[in-house]
């Protein structure tokens, strides 16, 4: 079998880390709207763009907390550094970027 995989993604429906959080494991913060409940869902992870649409580096307590919580859909990784305000900074190694991206590596 081939695997089919939903990959987090500016402009498509994962496109928010709220949106995608509410839909494949729910927020019982605010009441029971998960809306998709299927261990067979496995997802790409391309957390550059969930920091784009946040606007918020990987500091944020609320985008981490919703990476935490998707953690177990996640099957693969797109080894991208976004930032606040793009989904990929001109060089990962580069000194200005650091903290960018030893925050994506903690992902």
């Amino acid at each position: 079998d081939t695997p089919v995989m939903h990959e987090t993604h500016r402009k498509r429906f994962f496109h928010s880390p709220w949106v995608c959080r509410d839909f494949v494991v729910g927020n019982h913060g605010n009441g029971p709207i998960n809306f998709y409940d299927d261990d067979g869902l496995k997802m790409v992870s391309d957390y550059s763009h969930f920091t784009t649409v946040a606007e918020c580096d990987t500091n944020d307590p609320n985008l981490n907390e919703v990476i935490d919580q998707l953690k177990g859909k996640i099957w693969h990784i797109h080894g991208r550094v976004g930032y606040d305000h793009g989904p990929q900074v001109p060089d990962p190694a580069a000194p200005e970027w650091l903290p960018y991206t030893e925050g994506f590596e903690g992902y």
